[in-house]
C-alpha cells in the first residue's frame, strides 16, 4: 500500500510539472519519464528415454524509467527492471513424479533506445545488465544477468504529457552462477503497460 501511494504521489508531482509544456511532447531536448508492469509465461518439456521434465515460469516485472529526446522522436533513457519469478518444475522418473519450486528475483539496470513514428508507434531496444538471486535455497544462490531485448508499442495520449503505453518486447537473456560458473540461456516475450509523463521545453514551440 506504501509503494502504491508513493507512486500516486510522484505521478501527481510530475503531472503538475508537466502542465503547459509543449504540445509535441516529443520535439528534441524534451523529457520522459514512468514505469510500467509486465507479464511474461514459459513452459517446456524435455522427455527421454527414463525420465519427462515438465517446467512452467511466471514473470512479473516493474519498470521505472526516464529517458531524453536526443533528436526530434528518438529518446535515449536509463530504466531499472525488476522481476521476480516462480518456477515450478515436475520430474517423472520410473513412474514417479516429484515437484520442485524456485522463487527468484532479478535486478537489472539498463540503457534504452525508443523511435516514435508519426502515428504513436514506438520500437524500442534494451541492453541491461545485473544480478538475480536464488532464495528458494539456503544459502541463497546469486548469478550475473545480461539481457538484450527489442519490442514496439503504442502511445494513447490522455493529454498532451500523460500517455498509457501497451508493449511487446522480446527479451535474450544469459545468466551465470556466481559459484560454479554454470550458464543459462532463455528467451522471452513480455506484455507490458506503461504510464508515461512527457516533459516539452519551451523553445520546441519556436
Amino acid at each position: 500500500m506504501k509503494k502504491v501511494t508513493f507512486l500516486l504521489i510522484a505521478f501527481s508531482l510530475l503531472h503538475v510539472l508537466a502542465s503547459g509544456q509543449d504540445e509535441n511532447p516529443l520535439m528534441r531536448k524534451s523529457w520522459l519519464a514512468g514505469g510500467s508492469f509486465g507479464y511474461s509465461y514459459t513452459s517446456g518439456n524435455d522427455n527421454s528415454s527414463t525420465k519427462d521434465i515438465r517446467s512452467k515460469s511466471w514473470f512479473v516485472q516493474f519498470s521505472p524509467y526516464a529517458g531524453y529526446f536526443i533528436i526530434d522522436r528518438l529518446c535515449l533513457g536509463l530504466r531499472l527492471n525488476y522481476t521476480t519469478n516462480d518456477l515450478k518444475a515436475w520430474l517423472t522418473e520410473n513412474s514417479i513424479t516429484t515437484l520442485s519450486c524456485t522463487k527468484y528475483y532479478t535486478l537489472m539496470p539498463g540503457l534504452f533506445l525508443r523511435y516514435y513514428t508519426t502515428k504513436g508507434i514506438f520500437f524500442e531496444a534494451e541492453g541491461a545488465w545485473g544480478f538475480t538471486r536464488d532464495y528458494s535455497v539456503t544459502p541463497a544462490v546469486n548469478s550475473n544477468d545480461r539481457s538484450f531485448s527489442i519490442g514496439a508499442g503504442y502511445s494513447l495520449f490522455l493529454s498532451k504529457s500523460v500517455a498509457i503505453e501497451p508493449m511487446v518486447s522480446y527479451e535474450l537473456s544469459k545468466t551465470t552462477r556466481e559459484s560454479s560458473g554454470e550458464n543459462n540461456s532463455s528467451k522471452k516475450i513480455f506484455l507490458k503497460i506503461g504510464l508515461q509523463y512527457y516533459f516539452g521545453h519551451k523553445s520546441a514551440k519556436e
